[in-house]
């Protein structure tokens, strides 16, 4: 099957690979993530509990040490 990037972007945990042309899988600790590769992450699977730390899922935000915190808001 043939998919427009705009397509393959809008599935949650792929992202269209421009270099090989095909969709594909996020890394596994991201839920989404952008055209820049597998590992840069939009946003977290939720189990365990993972946070975005800029293009990263973390377990918590502390390892850091610059000023950030968790937001269990949602």
């Amino acid at each position: 099957m043939c998919l427009t990037s705009a397509v393959c972007a809008s599935n949650v945990g792929f992202y269209p690979n421009t270099n090989t042309r095909v969709c594909a899988e996020c890394d596994v600790t991201c839920k989404t993530c952008s055209w820049s590769g597998a590992d840069k992450c939009t946003s977290c699977k939720s189990l365990p509990s993972r946070f975005l730390y800029e293009t990263t899922c973390v377990e918590d935000c502390f390892t850091h040490n610059d000023g950030y915190w968790s937001d269990t808001s949602d």
